[in-house]
Order: C-alpha cells, then structure tokens, then sequence
C-alpha cells in the first residue's frame, strides 16, 4: 500500500499545475505548498513524521521528516512568482530561532536518543498552468 501511495504523489506531483484561482488565496497557496513540498519529500524517500509541529513555548514547524538517518526541520516557503526576492530569504532569524526551540522540544521527547539534526527550508514557486517548482536548502541554517 507504501509503495501505490508514492507512486500516486511522484504522479501527482509531478503533474499538477494549479489554476490561477487557487493562486488567490495566500493562506491556501501556503496551505498548497506545504502539501506539495511532503510529496515531494515522500518521492525523494523521505519520511514525514510529523506536519505542523507545533511546540507548547509557541513555535511551529511546517514538517518534521527522516531522511535517511537524519531528523530534519523543514520551514517551506511558498510563492505564485520567482519576481521577488527569493522566499529562502523570507525565514528571519526569529523564525529560525523558533524553530530551533520547538526542535529542542522535539528532541526532548525523545531522549536519550539523540540522531543527527537539520534544519532546511523548501521554496515552492506554484504559477498558474505550470508544474510546481522546488528548490531544496539543506543544512539551511
């Protein structure tokens, strides 16, 4: 059933272009990246642990994923346009901070095992009528 479930995201993924309607509303093209960028994950044999992680000291995590043998805090970034600056730039360093806060969280939970930790962000740049585009920061900050 793991395997039909990859292939049919790889597909999906792959395949969908959203329309310029879906482009409109900003919390739904976040709530759309934020899907994409788990398939994307799942087809580069990643595991998603968790989506929206969010810790009791306020921080929140777009998702937490084992890759390979690494713990991995995703912050994904999503855009309708490459015309801005690019949304890696958009995680500030408060941001950043949280993240790292609700990772120590995280990581609490599972002492005393402690695997290799990383901290990535994902940009999705979603344009009517075209495939989505993904670019990968690993080891981000």
């Amino acid at each position: 059933m793991d395997a039909l479930r990859r292939l049919w995201i790889r597909l999906f993924s792959q395949h969908y272009t959203p329309s310029a309607s879906q482009l409109c509303d900003h919390i739904a093209v976040g709530k759309l990246g934020e899907k994409l960028a788990a398939d994307h994950l799942i087809s580069q044999h990643c595991h998603i642990l968790k989506r929206d992680f969010k810790s009791r000291k306020g921080g929140q995590v777009d998702l937490v994923v084992r890759d390979s043998e690494t713990l991995v805090f995703v912050e994904i970034k999503t855009r309708t346009s490459q015309d801005f600056q690019r949304a890696f730039y958009a995680v500030s360093e408060n941001q950043k901070k949280r993240i790292k806060q609700s990772a120590g969280e995280w990581m609490r939970q599972l002492a005393p095992q402690t695997p290799p930790l990383r901290f990535d962000i994902i940009e999705v740049y979603l344009e009517a009528h075209q495939k989505p585009k993904f670019y990968w920061f690993k080891d981000a900050f």
